[in-house]
């Protein structure tokens, strides 16, 4: 069964030691005044339910967010172009799927697409980000 609750900190968990290693601010939630930089579990942003007959399965798309500097920063691009680096150390993808169970929660789970480079602005804010989001198809059965 899918629970976003318990999924978020076991996601930041995998994320562990990539946070550590690049000085991120962690988080399993969208943080309200996020200090770059920083690694947050944004949330869901589709479902798609039966993917298996009969309540067999669902496939549910969860948002990792990374914001490297505010505005434009040659120190932020640079962190996150090592961010988005496909494997090793400090790839973000890599550490997402370092336990693809989350250990036991759910049936597997795989990053199938990046947002790359963008400028990201929050609702209601005048700031603006550099950041980038992993879309992570995480699936679960019943």
């Amino acid at each position: 069964m899918f629970d976003l609750a318990l999924i978020r900190p076991a996601l930041l968990a995998n994320l562990e030691d990539l946070i550590e290693a690049e000085g991120l601010q962690g988080s399993p939630y969208l943080l309200p005044s996020p200090m770059p930089p920083v690694i947050q579990i944004s949330g869901l942003s589709e479902i798609t339910y039966d993917v298996a007959m009969h309540r067999g399965g669902d496939e549910n798309i969860v948002v990792v967010q990374a914001l490297t500097s505010k505005a434009i920063d040659e120190a932020g691009q640079m962190k996150l172009d090592r961010l988005l680096v496909s494997s090793g150390p400090s790839s973000v993808k890599e550490a997402i799927q370092s336990d693809p169970t989350l250990g036991g929660l759910v049936d597997d789970l795989r990053v199938v697409r990046c947002s790359g480079h963008q400028i990201l602005t929050r609702p209601g804010e005048n700031v603006s980000y550099q950041g980038a989001q992993w879309f992570v198809q995480v699936e679960t059965t019943g």
